[in-house]
């Protein structure tokens, strides 16, 4: 606890919801002082060009990345997600009533909503759809990451490694996103020692 009193010096951000049951030290097995940690309902990244409507999420991405120095960035999404679940039921008038701060946050998620129109077979499934939407966002958060020039240059100049993670709470499982098969794939342990490297 000494040296995190001098300074602190995360190798990796860890972007994630707000759920109580995510716990990011945990899920990496990692220390105090090894994690930037920003959390919001959804793990949401709002795009480039929506990005006033959260200045604080961006800006707060930006600190770690130009002045943390962090190596590595990581969008875990996670399973029985409420912001996730709630996109299949926020155009109810009522729900934009009680809660409008909310509903104007989910909008974020509005593109999740077409993807899922190709795959009407999970329609009907609770579980699928929902692990599907779950994933589907995570993906969507990796997209408006890229869609900001400081991220995206130190990415193509492997300064920066990007993440997208979906976490099964009741397991602790956890699937990574591969950016050339475009699956989630079961997490190796390979992989949560190189975001410590």
């Amino acid at each position: 606890m000494r040296v995190l009193k001098a300074k602190q010096k995360p190798h990796t951000l860890f972007i994630s919801c707000v759920d109580s049951r995510v716990v990011p030290n945990l899920i990496t097995g990692t220390k105090p002082g090894e994690l930037y940690v920003i959390r919001n309902m959804g793990n949401v990244i709002p795009p480039k060009t929506s990005y006033k409507e959260s200045l604080s999420t961006i800006a707060s991405v930006e600190y770690a990345i130009a002045h943390v120095g962090i190596q590595n960035l990581i969008i875990c999404g996670h399973s029985d997600c409420g912001a996730c679940g709630s996109i299949h039921l926020i155009n109810d008038e009522t729900t934009k009533t009680k809660t409008p701060y909310i509903a104007n946050w989910i909008q974020f998620l509005e593109p999740i909503k077409e993807e899922l129109k190709d795959h009407p077979q999970f329609s009907n499934h609770f579980a699928k759809r929902s692990w599907l939407t779950e994933r589907l966002n995570a993906r969507l958060q990796l997209n408006n990451l890229l869609s900001y020039d400081f991220i995206q240059e130190r990415v193509m100049n492997n300064e920066l490694k990007i993440f997208g993670w979906h976490y099964i709470i009741e397991t602790g499982r956890i699937y990574n996103y591969n950016f050339e098969s475009h699956f989630f794939e079961p997490i190796e342990e390979t992989i949560k020692q190189r975001i410590k490297s």
